[in-house]
């Protein structure tokens, strides 16, 4: 399985921060050239509500999903280089490309951030009990054909964030293409609006499977730092952006 990093040129510390996070996981990231907003000198006229960084990271994306493309109908996971991976994300992921193979997902959002400024404490309680092994077991007494080990990728609305993702090859240039069409908001909305222009195949993550170095700047938005107020880890807890990676359970 190949996996990419988005990642500036000459940002070698950050490159080296992200090596030694990836240990962990098994993959080994091809580096993938960002778009420097910075660099940037005239901003497409539809994209004048945008910032420059805004318009560079929209631009990696796009060329990354071209780049995507090239491996066939293979997954290609897609990362951002202050991606923060979560405990478990190495079998995470293998269960995610399982479960998104049998419900025919091609696109799959892995880390993201609740779209709430604030947690739904109740909410995420709910889920987690929904996804307990043992309550699942229970229930199976019930109902006789419930998966036991709750599905790792559901149909489900896309989160804040681009910075972990994967993708089948074969989808990939439609996404690109889709890309192609005016920049008139930031990446995120339109990566959400894929959701509805193909329904069933794009999909995220139960919980997060990865969040984002909270005092990093962005790689492609220059000078932008910090996340939102909360994150969420891999077993649906609150991470609170100040304490990552330390974790808080709630």
């Amino acid at each position: 399985m190949r996996s990419l990093v988005i990642n500036l040129s000459g940002a070698t510390e950050r490159l080296a921060a992200f090596r030694a996070r990836e240990a962990t996981t098994g993959l080994h990231s091809s580096v993938f050239p960002a778009v420097d907003g910075r660099r940037i000198d005239q901003v497409p006229p539809e994209a004048r509500g945008l910032t420059k960084g805004e318009v560079g990271c929209f631009l990696s994306h796009r060329a990354v999903m071209r780049e995507a493309a090239e491996v066939g109908t293979d997954w290609v996971v897609i990362l951002e280089d202050d991606v923060l991976f979560w405990d478990g994300f190495a079998g995470a992921l293998t269960r995610a490309m399982t479960d998104a193979d049998q419900r025919g997902m091609r696109l799959v959002q892995l880390g993201w951030v609740p779209l709430t400024a604030r947690p739904h404490r109740a909410k995420l309680a709910l889920e987690r009990t929904v996804a307990s092994h043992l309550v699942r077991r229970a229930a199976r007494s019930v109902r006789p054909r419930l998966q036991v080990p709750a599905p790792q990728v559901v149909d489900a609305a896309w989160g804040w964030g681009a910075h972990c993702l994967m993708v089948r090859g074969d989808f990939a240039g439609q996404v690109s293409t889709f890309l192609e069409g005016s920049m008139l908001q930031p990446l995120d909305h339109y990566m959400r609006l894929l959701r509805t222009l193909f329904p069933g195949e794009v999909g995220r993550s139960r919980f997060s499977l990865a969040g984002q170095v909270p005092s990093s700047e962005s790689s492609v938005d220059p000078g932008r730092r910090g996340m939102r107020p909360f994150q969420t880890d891999s077993r649906g807890r609150i991470v609170w952006a100040e304490r990552a990676p330390r974790q808080t359970k709630i």
